[in-house]
């Protein structure tokens, strides 16, 4: 249970003077400070240690709780508080026990008479404290804390796992949701999930994160492994197809490595022209007028 703070009031500060010859109050304030609770509710940070804390006043306070009992898992046995004490007593001897009561306790907190595991099972199953017949004698073979249990909820950072007395309880544990996308990345903190944005720049299948949790081809040149490609946006793109003039292209999308530029195109050599002949700097067609 979350705790919600809230604020309380608390003695308020008098401060007194005299007026006239009498005694007067001449200011009242009182002080106000956040709680750590909300009045009234009430928490177990410990079970099985016959307490619980209650909120009183904004502050936690420790008090009996005859019902906080440590449970055996035993048929034969009375699951009770002695003060703060929990203790497991004896049911009488002849106190029925196991599969529909057909079995009798010993009164020295034994189950007697059993065939096969089977016969022992009084109860729903207890995966952290499970009952098997040795020798006629139903025995609760209690799991030590944190043995895991199957997750049913794969994905919501959190576990069942055997705690104390063979008690199946839930634990926090490194179980992070699949992350929608390769570029944000999840984990878990104190059992809740967590998520963010990979670092732009980051690989991802086709191309790399953006920063913003999307995977895109490209945030600069770099990224398109060079060649006569560049990044345009976020895609990578032949830089011979980008309808710009780059890149040592001696016109828009032709020469200086791309396709040769048409006739009174400018030129460096003659392969940035079309016809394959570069004129003081410009492209020209030999069989001109020819």
């Amino acid at each position: 249970m979350s705790m919600k703070p809230s604020l309380v009031r608390v003695t308020p500060l008098v401060a007194l003077g005299l007026l006239g010859g009498c005694q007067v109050v001449l200011g009242l304030e009182p002080e106000l400070r956040l709680a750590t609770c909300e009045e009234g509710e009430t928490y177990d940070a410990t079970p099985a240690d016959c307490q619980r804390e209650v909120c009183k006043d904004g502050e936690l306070v420790t008090e009996l709780d005859p019902d906080d009992v440590r449970n055996d898992v035993n048929e034969c046995t009375e699951d009770v508080c002695e003060g703060t004490t929990p203790v497991n007593t004896p049911r009488p001897a002849d106190a029925a026990c196991g599969l529909d009561g057909l079995l009798r306790c010993d009164g020295a907190g034994k189950c007697l008479g059993c065939m096969d595991d089977t016969t022992c099972q009084g109860g729903p199953a207890q995966p952290c404290a499970p009952i098997t017949c040795q020798q006629g004698i139903c025995v609760t073979n209690t799991a030590p804390p944190g043995t895991p249990l199957p997750d049913p909820t794969p994905g919501d950072c959190r576990a069942p796992a055997c705690g104390a007395n063979g008690v199946a309880t839930t634990v926090f544990a490194a179980d992070p949701p699949a992350p929608p996308s390769p570029c944000i990345a999840t984990a878990c903190m104190e059992g809740e999930p967590q998520s963010a944005p990979r670092n732009a720049g980051t690989a991802c299948m086709g191309g790399v994160c953006d920063g913003s949790g999307n995977c895109v081809g490209c945030l600069e040149t770099a990224h398109c492994g060079g060649g006569t490609m560049v990044c345009v946006g976020t895609t990578c793109v032949n830089h011979c197809t980008d309808a710009q003039q780059n890149h040592g292209e001696t016109g828009l999308d032709c020469g200086g490595g791309c396709p040769g530029c048409g006739v009174g195109s400018p030129c460096v050599v003659p392969t940035d022209c079309a016809t394959n002949y570069c004129l003081q700097g410009i492209c020209f067609d030999p069989g001109f007028g020819g």
